[in-house]
């Protein structure tokens, strides 16, 4: 009796041990999952980190357009920092710098507009982007990410004149001139933050100033 009674036993572990999938336990979804999460998140990268050099490129590509030729669509003030683009669509009075190739206009202004002389021989387009990314790249490098407010450092131009020139941060940014006269007492990326058009273009003499005649 005692025989038979082991042998039904061991038969009952044999069939259990070839049971049907269908008929295995299940284990629950949120446990399956969770598996599955694991080994997705262990095989992806981590997001690539910028150079300095790729997040200055990243942002004068956004504001390229706004600094050398103003706004398509947008107000007919806004960028434009190149005499040529200013004077396409503005016919105002001004003056340019005879030496550092800066020019201004609306000077009564609170706020006078300053832009390069990009005529012959004077400024490029391509000068003009190589001292905004010196800029843009002194105000990063500050703190390694874009700054939460405007800043303005000193650059070296092509002729050697010292220029104070400003990185806006506001929207897709802007950069341009913030004087007109050659700030050579201060050195290359020195800070000059705050400084007014008032106070440093008085300065400037009335035999360095070529007048740019209002457009009719």
């Amino acid at each position: 009796m005692k025989i038979v009674l082991l042998l039904v036993v061991l038969f009952a572990f044999i069939a259990a041990g070839f049971a049907s999938p269908a008929e295995l336990p299940k284990l629950p979804k949120g446990n399956q999952n969770k598996g599955k999460d694991k080994g997705k998140d262990k095989g992806k990268s981590p997001p690539p980190v910028m150079t300095l050099k790729q997040k200055v490129d990243e942002q004068w590509a956004a504001m390229k357009t706004h600094v050398l030729e103003g706004d398509k669509h947008g107000n007919e003030d806004a960028g434009r920092h190149t005499l040529s683009s200013w004077q396409a669509k503005n016919k105002d009075e001004g003056w340019c710098h005879k030496q550092t190739h800066i020019c201004v206009f609306r000077m009564t202004s609170p706020t006078p507009k300053t832009v390069w002389d990009d005529r012959s021989g004077k400024f490029t387009k391509a000068d003009i982007e190589s001292m905004c990314k010196k800029v843009i790249a002194d105000a990063y490098g500050r703190t390694g990410k874009k700054p939460n407010r405007d800043q303005a450092y000193i650059v070296k131009t092509k002729n050697g004149h010292h220029i104070c020139t400003q990185f806006q941060v506001a929207g897709h940014g802007s950069c341009y001139p913030t004087a007109l006269n050659d700030l050579s007492d201060m050195s290359e990326g020195a800070d000059c933050t705050g400084m007014s058009h008032g106070r440093i273009d008085k300065q400037v003499p009335e035999k360095s100033r070529e007048v740019i005649s209002k457009k009719k």
